[in-house]
């Protein structure tokens, strides 16, 4: 949805998530179920990805207590359809890619990623001393 000119009709391949904003994790049936990705094996030095297929959906679980209200996010466009593979870590070829894989940094905010939480109408709380002044009058 942010990469709009980003052609990724096979699916991605997950480079890099910023590990320090919390815990992501990854669905790959519509948001029934998810899965905690290794942000450990994808993010050390060397080429392994995480492969997910389009329809692939991806949120954050952020540290409580946190001020990080953005995370970067590095991906490419996915070769070939992961098919079995979807959700699996894999080795990629840095260098031996086409132009319409290079890698992508995002830099997005927690609202972004994860959607905006409905609004609720919540009623104004009340003064204390208001509720006992008007106990009092009646």
């Amino acid at each position: 949805m942010h990469c709009e000119g980003v052609l990724a009709p096979m699916g991605v391949i997950v480079e890099f998530l910023d590990a320090q904003v919390g815990t992501w994790q990854y669905s790959l049936d519509d948001g029934e179920s998810w899965r905690t990705i290794r942000t450990d094996l994808i993010n050390r030095p060397g080429h392994m990805g995480l492969a997910l297929e389009r329809a692939a959906r991806l949120r954050v679980l952020p540290f409580g207590g946190g001020a990080r209200s953005g995370a970067r996010i590095v991906f490419h466009a996915a070769q070939r359809a992961p098919g079995e593979g979807n959700g699996s870590y894999r080795a990629y070829a840095p260098d031996d890619r086409g132009d319409a894989a290079h890698s992508i940094t995002l830099v997005l905010s927690l609202g972004a990623i994860n959607g905006m939480p409905p609004a609720v109408a919540a009623s104004r709380p009340r003064n204390k001393r208001a509720l006992a002044a008007q106990a009092s009058a009646a």
